[in-house]
């Protein structure tokens, strides 16, 4: 079994480049089945949970090429196949599949999906659109089963701007020729760089980065080519490493506005953040200061995803701290970690209460997932001693060689058997 094996204490330094963020990748890559024709995505990571959707499409019969960071998609030999189980538990990221079989082929089998462990993610608002877009949904002991003849253009207001929702909606979406409206849809970045990849096949979309989707399907769909955004959440965890080693280190290929909540903490605990329109340049020049209280939520507010790496950096900020996770109830799993890492972390229902400490100290600890891992590895540069970290295989789901990277700007981190 792979593990991360990192010497902490040695403050990161220099210049690191941001990939493709796989939280937009994995939904433009399914949505590649609806064209029947040729799509080309440009900036897409070299990631686990990249290889498991590129399997599924090659299950569906598509032919994937991957020419380094360039993934190219041929639809057009597409067989009608339900994703068995042995590919959904892969990742749960699967289940953005369902809208674009739904609009290609009127049919999509949803089983029990994988990925990591955080709290129950309910598909109920993704079914309740499918329903409202003309499908009939039967429950069965093994899945679900969505059918659609023919889906029709309605207006759909989410309960709650659920991300995953939202994408499915609008792939789902982009083969009807009327318009439908999603309301209180996710505003999220990643929607965007979708909406640019429908827009492409010939849907028409307009208010993708607020919460009212307009999407008018096509029926003569086109050969397709987008380009992924830069993956914040990786930047975030770039940022909050130097937030825990210390030092100063420019953070290149994106633009500081696609993590400005994230940012805007950084500087309230004491980061210097200088920004530029192409990147920005971290660094810890004193001790940090701890938050009363930060709160996670759909964008535009502080992102779930970054809040184990915060939580992270805080232990060892100065005085008492709190965070709240209203996305996922179980998502503090890395806080029983960095207590075994000498950590004085206290969760309470939905809020990590934190008390800064002195210094972290090296320890074995295993991720539990994606976040999680990442969240050791922070805490780990910044610890006294050697850090040994497992289950190295959910970190590699959201970040392309992780420890490498942090290599290169200055860490003693390396991967081992």
């Amino acid at each position: 079994m792979n593990r991360y094996k990192i010497e902490g204490g040695y403050p990161l330094r220099g210049k690191t480049e941001v990939c493709g963020a796989k939280n937009a990748a994995l939904p433009i890559l399914a949505a590649t089945i609806i064209n029947g024709r040729k799509s080309i995505i440009h900036n897409c990571p070299d990631l686990s949970d990249i290889t498991s959707i590129i399997e599924i499409l090659k299950y569906l019969g598509c032919k994937v090429e991957r020419r380094g960071k360039d993934v190219t998609v041929d639809s057009s030999t597409f067989i009608s196949r339900t994703i068995p189980h042995f590919a959904m538990k892969q990742t749960r990221s699967s289940t953005i599949f369902a809208g674009a079989l739904l609009a290609r082929n009127g049919y999509a089998f949803i089983p029990g999906s994988g990925g990591c462990h955080i709290g129950a993610r309910p598909i109920d608002l993704h079914l309740k659109g499918f329903k409202a877009l003309g499908a009939d949904i039967t429950f069965q002991p093994d899945g679900i089963v969505c059918r659609a003849k023919h889906l029709r253009a309605c207006r759909i207001e989410l309960d709650f701007p659920s991300v995953g929702a939202t994408e499915n909606l609008m792939i789902a979406s982009s083969l009807t020729p009327a318009t439908t409206i999603i309301t209180n849809a996710a505003m999220e970045p990643e929607i965007v760089n979708l909406a640019q990849y429908l827009r492409s096949v010939g849907a028409h979309i307009k208010g993708d980065g607020t919460s009212e989707i307009h999407i008018k399907g096509t029926l003569s769909p086109k050969d397709a080519e987008v380009t992924v955004i830069p993956d914040r959440i990786v930047a975030s965890t770039y940022a909050s490493a130097v937030a825990s080693a210390g030092g100063s280190v420019e953070i290149c290929g994106i633009s500081p506005g696609l993590l400005s909540p994230f940012l805007a903490v950084m500087r309230r605990m004491g980061m210097s953040i200088n920004c530029t329109k192409n990147g920005f340049t971290i660094c810890k020049n004193s001790g940090l200061v701890n938050l009363p209280y930060v709160c996670t939520g759909p964008y535009p507010l502080f992102p779930t995803d970054c809040q184990p790496m915060l939580v992270a950096a805080m232990t060892t900020a100065y005085g008492f701290g709190a965070v709240r996770e209203k996305i996922f109830e179980n998502r503090f799993g890395h806080c029983s970690r960095l207590n075994d890492m000498g950590a004085n972390v206290t969760v309470r229902g939905r809020t990590a209460l934190i008390r800064g400490v002195p210094k972290l100290k090296g320890a074995n600890v295993d991720a539990c997932d994606l976040r999680c891992g990442a969240a050791l590895t922070v805490a780990a540069l910044g610890a006294g001693g050697t850090t040994y970290i497992s289950n190295t295989h959910y970190i590699d789901r959201g970040y392309e060689n992780l420890v490498s990277e942090l290599a290169k700007i200055g860490a003693k981190a390396e991967r081992i058997d």
